[in-house]
């Protein structure tokens, strides 16, 4: 009898023994392919060149200004979205830009995409959209401040260098 009992457990064991394995290999794989970042880790980066010194401190300006000072954006705080969307609007216009305010209503409130133009010469239009709310509980300074900076960085080349093509930033609320 003792002998069944332990060829019972030692068969419970390993077979629980394979199960922990297998969800471990599961588990190992989706890191691989799924969340490890891909390419190569640079430990050091070259040096900045002046103009993206200026672009660097911008950016940091921008989401200091977005999620540090303005913080959560959202329909629940809509005096901080409507903040966001005049900092938008006067950053495009302080960049020499046309800006276009695309105006809708939501729950009662006026909601705003914020929109500027790039001239270029062919025909081919370029877009480049970021929103500028942020999810309950969050200032949105990763995900909301660096979509809305990539406007920024648009608009940093653009200004820079005369564009063939025609460039489109939008700024929504999502």
């Amino acid at each position: 009898m003792a002998h069944g009992l332990g060829y019972s457990l030692s068969k419970i064991f390993f077979g629980a023994l394979r199960v922990v394995i297998a969800v471990a290999a599961v588990l190992a794989l989706l890191w691989w392919f799924g969340i490890r970042m891909p390419g190569k880790n640079v430990s050091k980066a070259g040096p900045l060149s002046p103009d993206e010194v200026v672009l660097r401190e911008e950016l940091r300006a921008n989401v200091q200004k977005l999620a540090g000072e303005i913080g959560e954006r959202n329909m629940w705080h809509y005096a901080a979205l409507t903040a966001a969307a005049d900092f938008i609007e006067d950053s495009f216009s302080r960049a020499g830009l046309r800006t276009r305010r695309d105006s809708y209503e939501m729950q009662g409130q006026a909601c705003h995409n914020i929109e500027a133009e790039i001239s270029g010469n062919r025909p081919e239009i370029i877009v480049i959209g970021a929103h500028y709310d942020s999810v309950f509980g969050s200032p949105g300074a990763n995900d909301n401040g660096t979509r809305r900076d990539c406007n920024a960085c648009a608009r940093s080349a653009v200004r820079q260098r005369k564009t063939e093509t025609h460039v489109a930033l939008r700024c929504v609320r999502e």
